[in-house]
C-alpha cells in the first residue's frame, strides 16, 4: 500500500471533493463546509452588501453565535433536501457533477463575478470564498500549494 501511496503524491493527479448536505446548517467541519454547494450571491447582492456595511470591519454572525469579520453577506448553503427514493437526490447527483464540471474552466462563475467587484478586500474575500478552487484537496506534485 506505500507503494501506491507513493504513486499518488508523486503524480500530477489534482483531487477535488464538492459535498451536497441534506442539513448544511448542521455540519460541523469546516473542511466539509468548505466543499459545500453554495447560493453565490449576485453582484448585486454584494454591491448592497458592501453599501450597508462600508466601514473598515464587516461582521457576520457564525453559526455559534461568534463574530467573524467578512467582507460577504452571510453564506447561504445549497440543498435539495431530498428523501430517500425522491427525484431530489438524482437532481443533487446532476448539481453536483455540474458544480465538477466548473472546475478550471471559464465556467466557474465566482471568477467573472469578481471582475464587477469594486472592493478589492470584497473581491479576494469572494474569490477565496466561492472560487472552485475551494474543492481542492490535494494539489499533485509540483502544483506549489493546497488548501
Amino acid at each position: 500500500q506505500n507503494h501506491n501511496d507513493n504513486q499518488y503524491s508523486n503524480s500530477n493527479i489534482m483531487m477535488s471533493a464538492i459535498c451536497h448536505a441534506k442539513f448544511p446548517d448542521k455540519v460541523k467541519s469546516s473542511w466539509l463546509k468548505q466543499r459545500l454547494l453554495v447560493h453565490k450571491p449576485s453582484l448585486r447582492d454584494m454591491q448592497q452588501y458592501h453599501e450597508r456595511y462600508s466601514r473598515n470591519t464587516y461582521l457576520n454572525t457564525d453559526n455559534n453565535n461568534n463574530q467573524v469579520q467578512s467582507c460577504l453577506p452571510p453564506t447561504r448553503y445549497f440543498s435539495r433536501k431530498p428523501e430517500w427514493g425522491s427525484v431530489e437526490i438524482t437532481r443533487a447527483m446532476i448539481d453536483l457533477l455540474d458544480e465538477g464540471l466548473r472546475i478550471g474552466t471559464n465556467r466557474d462563475n465566482a471568477l467573472s463575478l469578481v471582475k464587477g467587484i469594486k472592493d478589492s478586500r470584497q473581491a479576494q474575500e469572494y474569490r477565496d470564498t466561492y472560487s472552485s478552487q475551494r474543492y481542492v484537496v490535494t494539489h499533485g506534485h509540483g502544483h506549489g500549494h493546497g488548501h
